[in-house]
């Protein structure tokens, strides 16, 4: 009888809860997706439950939202979205899909979400605008490099909403994390490592990263952890010093910062938006040092550099930037609100 009351509880719970559906490309760990699940679980403790809805999945990605919950479908149904409340658009090609149900969503006062994930040309972002403006009823600007074409062309209202990173662990479990990782990496609890993370191709720093590690390589207190993969893996390949340790690819990027003491950040990547590399190695209070440019400037409150031997100098001298405001549960919990 008690598991009968339990279970009944929850089911009224359940349709006490608005409903949210998060339109992807794909259900796989990237950009969007990622965003997508730290929207959904903010939702949930608002009282939003959500449906992701995409046609392809990886076995990983797909376990890790059923076990927050979240429910899965392939397509956009007329039935679904008569249980929604909320849609989040997070890729433009789902603009078009949402095409033959804009008489039904204007007829329940759905809102209708557009969350700006890619970089556009002013042409092609003016004539996505025209569809923008018709069918949704608010848009979610991410970095401070989109303000001016966003409002030239958006009508409908906007939010300015960072993205965010839900932390895996708490900080009562740092030191215990550091200690581990730095005794499966063999590196001694002194001393200063230097985290790099990417994908390896043009732009996004790689090249930097192994020229200050270059211009370090007779200095013994300090290693560079390098993560990622990419097309210009072959870079690592050639370098010749010895105080780098390769990682790869890995999806727990937060164990690795907890256990690092600075985070190089020199992507000068043309189409970047707000990387989340930088917004995890933020909130885990890892000192960083970034290339100067309009996004950085914005979350490090202008502390970056402009030559890579400043970096170099911060480095030897010690004095990297640390303690920025946190793009977190608590930011995203509050920007929500005030949207929902």
């Amino acid at each position: 009888m008690a598991v009968y009351n339990i279970a009944a509880v929850y089911l009224n719970y359940y349709k006490l809860m608005k409903q949210a559906i998060h339109l992807l490309e794909t259900l796989k760990h990237g950009g969007a997706e990622n965003v997508a699940y730290n929207y959904a679980k903010v939702l949930s403790n608002l009282g939003v439950s959500s449906t992701f809805v995409a046609m392809d999945s990886s076995a990983e990605y797909k376990r890790m939202l059923q076990e927050q919950g979240i429910c899965i479908e392939k397509q956009i149904t007329g039935s679904l979205l008569d249980s929604t409340d909320y849609v989040f658009i997070h890729s433009s090609k789902n603009l078009f899909r949402l095409l033959p149900y804009i008489r039904k969503l204007k007829r329940r006062k759905t809102r209708v979400v557009y969350i700006q994930h890619l970089f556009y040309s002013e042409v092609k972002f003016r004539i996505l605008s025209i569809l923008i403006n018709w069918l949704c009823t608010d848009f979610i600007r991410i970095t401070p490099i989109t303000e001016k074409i966003v409002g030239k062309y958006i009508k409908i209202p906007v939010s300015f909403i960072v993205n965010f990173y839900m932390a895996k662990y708490s900080r009562d479990a740092y030191a215990d994390i550091r200690k581990q990782v730095r005794d499966e990496l063999n590196l001694p609890q002194q001393q200063t490592v230097v985290m790099f993370s990417a994908v390896f191709r043009k732009g996004k720093g790689l090249e930097d990263c192994l020229e200050l590690a270059g211009m370090l390589s007779d200095n013994n207190n300090i290693i560079f952890l390098v993560v990622g993969d990419g097309p210009e893996s072959y870079l690592l390949d050639e370098y010749k010093g010895s105080n780098i340790i390769r990682i790869g690819f890995i999806n727990d990027v937060e164990r690795y910062l907890i256990a690092s003491d600075i985070y190089f950040f020199p992507s000068k990547y043309k189409k970047e938006m707000l990387p989340m590399a930088l917004v995890e190695a933020v909130d885990t209070d890892t000192a960083i040092l970034a290339v100067k440019n309009t996004i950085t400037d914005f979350v490090l409150d202008g502390l970056t550099y402009s030559e890579l031997e400043d970096a170099y100098k911060s480095l030897v001298e010690k004095c990297c930037p640390s303690g920025f405001t946190h793009y977190d549960e608590a930011y995203a919990k509050s920007m929500l609100e005030k949207l929902l």
